[in-house]
């Protein structure tokens, strides 16, 4: 069955038809995102799949909209820059752009993966020959934070480090009412999961109350195996992100902010 005839058939009251279409579309919204990451010369997997995130949700607020004209060309035709132009605002907004040595990320990439398989930071330090203080530094390092990196050249060879003219290393007080901001908002959103969802997502995140802790810790803690730890877990952070993107205060929040900045800078 086409696209356009599942657009119709869903706006006709088939439900059903709305899956159908998000499946048929997987390889057409990841060919946006592999366009997107080229746009910006970027390859990291994590991102990849946040993107794909982005461009499925895209998709879905189109379809509700039912703003779709089949006289007009075909629905890809259709959905194409408003996916793009997503994916595209989500790096902008919230990749900073990073100078980084590519064995270092390399290294980023390992251990977070390490990480995020409930592996804990010894572990991950004797697995790849480093120093635990160094796995610290590598799981702080993110696509998402606000430290600019600079890549130095010398003759001990090549190592990167936090540009002091860029960091403070005290937020401004408007940065701090923003993270507070966001973090109530947030919270709005995690209250909406179940208990057991909230108690995974909050002790592996280690927020609003709950003990930080890995996914091996918290298998046991909750007489799961990790696998159900990390099924569930996919699936509450997936909750938290439609919900997200569906016009949370939140999202309206940020959103208005950025404007703001957008305005005064």
């Amino acid at each position: 069955m086409t696209n356009e005839e599942l657009v119709l058939r869903f706006e006709n009251g088939d439900k059903t038809a709305l899956n159908e279409l998000y499946l048929q579309l997987d390889i057409f919204i990841k060919s946006i995102v592999k366009d997107v990451m080229k746009k910006f010369g970027i390859s990291n997997e994590e991102l990849e799949d946040e993107l794909f995130q982005v461009g499925s949700v895209e998709l879905i607020e189109l379809v509700y909209k039912r703003s779709y004209d089949p006289n007009k060309g075909i629905f890809t035709s259709y959905i194409y820059p408003y996916l793009k132009y997503a994916m595209i605002r989500h790096v902008e907004k919230f990749i900073t752009p990073v100078a980084i040595a590519h064995r270092d990320m390399l290294a980023i990439s390992k251990c977070r993966k390490m990480h995020r398989d409930g592996m804990a930071d010894e572990s991950i330090a004797n697995e790849l020959g480093i120093s635990k203080q160094l796995v610290a530094r590598y799981l702080r390092f993110s696509f998402k934070t606000e430290s600019i990196m600079l890549t130095l050249n010398d003759e001990y060879g090549e190592e990167y480090l936090e540009n002091p003219k860029l960091i403070s290393k005290e937020p401004k007080p408007d940065h701090a009412a923003y993270v507070k901001i966001c973090a109530e908002r947030l919270k709005l959103l995690f209250d909406k999961l179940s208990p057991k969802q909230q108690q995974i997502i909050g002790s592996f995140f280690g927020a609003y109350g709950y003990e930080e802790m890995t996914i091996e810790k918290i298998a046991n803690f909750e007489l799961m195996t990790e696998d159900a730890v990390k099924k569930q877990k996919h699936e509450a952070t997936e909750l938290l992100y439609y919900w997200y993107w569906h016009f949370s205060e939140l999202r309206k929040f940020r959103e208005a902010w950025w404007l703001v900045e957008d305005m005064t800078n």
